[in-house]
């Protein structure tokens, strides 16, 4: 899940410059490599070997992120214009 940030980054990349069709190639196999990291990484480790501890690992795995992102959106949203 360390690669969350990566994918705004490609996207990012999308946006920035002249439009090719080299950016947008090298751009799909990044994110294919990205979603593909992200998607292995909910493999639990071997030893792990009961329900249980499966459970806890895919649910802290889960549930990381989401907090980060509830706090984001929450900062954005009571967010002062004050600049």
């Amino acid at each position: 899940l360390y690669f969350i940030p990566y994918i705004y980054v490609v996207f990012a990349y999308l946006k920035l410059g002249e439009k090719s069709v080299k950016k947008y190639v090298v751009s799909i196999l990044v994110l294919i490599s990205l979603v593909l990291g992200i998607i292995f990484s909910f493999q639990p480790p071997s030893d792990l070997k009961t329900a249980q501890e499966i459970f806890i690992y895919e649910f802290e795995l889960i549930l990381g992120p989401v907090i980060f992102i509830v706090i984001g959106w929450l900062l954005y949203k009571f967010r002062r214009d004050e600049l």
